[in-house]
């Protein structure tokens, strides 16, 4: 499961906010937007290659910020 809640990532002086949502164990996610807009930052941050600037991620129920 994944969960995200407020995230935002700071980048010099632009900020990049995402939606809240959810994805459960099994569900399929389609990412979507103009170009800019910060996908790849959102892949980055759910694969832990990229650290997010606020807000909350769970995977599997756990926090990721203790992890």
């Amino acid at each position: 499961m994944i969960l995200l809640q407020q995230i935002i990532k700071i980048y010099d002086k632009n900020v990049i906010s995402f939606p809240d949502f959810s994805i459960d164990e099994g569900e399929f996610c389609l990412i979507k937007g103009r170009s800019g807009i910060g996908k790849t930052t959102l892949l980055e941050i759910l694969s832990f290659l990229n650290k997010k600037s606020g807000g909350r991620y769970y995977f599997n129920n756990q926090n990721t910020d203790l992890l």
